[in-house]
């Protein structure tokens, strides 16, 4: 390009240089003047050339089209927007699990991950004191529903001969401790005695009178048979030891971990050997069913959407 447009100003530098020439000749006195016109105009020419040149090759690059895409547009009622919402999926049902009572764990049979099925044991605590002291109640309750049921029976035949027995045998040491007595007495009187000898014999049949007095009274106590008050308070006895059992035996009970629904271990918080305390978390029990998806969404979203209606739920990353 720079070689052409060379030319081309020469060229009209020539061609303005010539018709210079041919009027200098026929007007020499304007030689000079036309000298300097000259050279205006090959200035003029010289820019003319390039503004030529420069506008071909505007012209070459606004004329080369351009391909677009038309879309035709179409009114329309309504449209349709796709909104995302992050939630979490969670169990319907977490138990943080404990014992009811404090002690020494000696065993802890799942783990982390394994399946529980309902009522299956998962922990359990020492309970050596608790069976020694529910063998001891036991053993009390015994004797005492024995007693009970002497008492409801009624005195033996065997044991009421025997208190008629013995109120007999008194009766006649008594009646021996009269007539000694009265002995002595007399010899009192004649002098024969001292009055020591006197009262050692009174003593001995007062004595006895007061024994057959109270075997008297048990053989007619014998004989009406029992009281009832006696029959009510020994069975009082007997429920407070049964109720003392039960409590035990309730503590032995709680001493068992059991699993109250079907899941998953979530969470192993100790190992065996540990003493806990009531209500201490031993494991994470977590339902295995159909969980649930919470997710938040703006209150104008919730006006719009229906109970029962389905929605598409997206869980981890998508393809």
């Amino acid at each position: 390009m720079s070689g052409q447009l060379m030319e081309t100003q020469a060229w009209e530098i020539v061609q303005v240089g010539e018709e210079e020439t041919a009027s200098a000749l026929k007007h020499p006195k304007k030689i000079g003047v036309r000298n300097l016109l000259i050279a205006s105009g090959m200035i003029v020419a010289i820019a003319f050339g390039v503004y030529e040149r420069l506008s071909a090759q505007q012209e070459v690059a606004v004329s080369a089209p351009l391909t677009v895409q038309v879309v035709k547009l179409k009114p329309v009622q309504s449209y349709q927007v796709t909104r995302f919402y992050t939630g979490e999926v969670v169990a319907t049902r977490r138990s943080e699990l404990g014992f009811e009572r404090g002690g020494k764990v000696i065993e802890i049979i799942f783990n982390r991950g394994q399946t529980v099925e309902k009522g299956a044991v998962i922990a359990q605590l020492d309970t050596q004191n608790l069976k020694a002291q529910l063998a001891q109640l036991a053993a009390q309750k015994l004797r005492a529903v024995a007693e009970l049921r002497e008492l409801q029976n009624g005195p033996r035949r065997e044991t009421i001969a025997a208190a008629r027995s013995q109120v007999a045998d008194l009766e006649n040491r008594l009646r021996l401790e009269n007539i000694r007595r009265d002995r002595r007495r007399s010899l009192y009187q004649e002098g024969a005695i001292s009055r020591e000898q006197l009262d050692e014999v009174a003593f001995n049949r007062d004595a006895l009178a007061d024994r057959l007095a109270a075997a008297q009274s048990e053989l007619e106590a014998l004989q009406n048979g029992t009281r009832k008050e006696q029959i009510a308070a020994q069975a009082a006895t007997v429920a407070q030891l049964q109720a003392s059992m039960s409590d035990v035996e309730i503590n032995i009970e709680k001493s068992t971990l059991r699993a109250p629904f079907r899941g998953v271990i979530g969470e192993r918080n100790l190992d065996e050997g540990t003493v806990v305390q009531a209500g201490q978390p031993i494991v994470r029990l977590v339902e295995k069913l159909t969980p649930e998806v919470e997710i938040g969404v703006p209150p104008q979203v919730v006006q719009t959407l229906k109970v029962g209606s389905r929605q598409q739920v997206q869980v981890g990353e998508s393809n």
